[in-house]
């Protein structure tokens, strides 16, 4: 997952929301087993913003990406549905 937030609302707390609202909708609705989110390295903000979400980095790829004429890093952050079960604000796990 990942996503692009339009710069008049940064810093308000809304990428996470949203995260929160796609991990639900996968482990609830999907029962998927992992979801991954990947970013740019430079982007400092968004890495947090997954990490408040319950993301942790599994791998940070160094000049994976050509982006606007340069070579970028590319963080990968994850979560599975057992860590998520166990955050605070996700609901109990249905059987």
């Amino acid at each position: 997952m990942g996503g692009s937030l339009n710069p008049e609302y940064h810093g308000r707390g809304l990428a996470v929301e949203v995260y929160r609202e796609l991990l639900q909708i996968g482990f609830v609705q999907y029962s998927l087993h992992r979801i991954v989110g990947r970013c740019d390295g430079r982007n400092a903000a968004s890495i947090r913003s997954l990490e408040k979400a319950g993301l942790h980095q599994e791998a940070h790829l160094v000049e994976n990406e050509f982006v606007k004429g340069e070579w970028t890093d590319e963080v990968v952050m994850a979560i599975r549905r057992e860590q998520w079960e166990q955050r605070s604000f996700s609901p109990p796990a249905s059987s």
